[in-house]
């Protein structure tokens, strides 16, 4: 079960609201690249990292768009 209220409520960072945010991210299946509108990373250099395996692989980008957001990383 998703917990929306958790999820979707801006500036909570405690361990558990980080856990629900980031299950989003768990799936059984494989998700096909253009599928994603953003991929959030903890750093520019893992933002670099990133954008180099994305051009290794052909793909094109934007989408998806890659964002540092390191606070969601501590």
């Amino acid at each position: 079960m998703i917990d929306w209220d958790t999820l979707t409520r801006v500036g909570q960072n405690d361990e558990n609201a980080r856990q629900i945010k980031m299950a989003e991210c768990l799936s059984p299946l494989v998700i096909p690249v253009d599928a994603f509108q953003c991929i959030y990373v903890s750093s520019k250099e893992t933002e670099n990292k990133v954008a180099d395996m994305l051009k290794q692989k052909g793909i094109i980008f934007p989408p998806p768009f890659i964002t540092v957001m390191s606070q969601w990383f501590e």
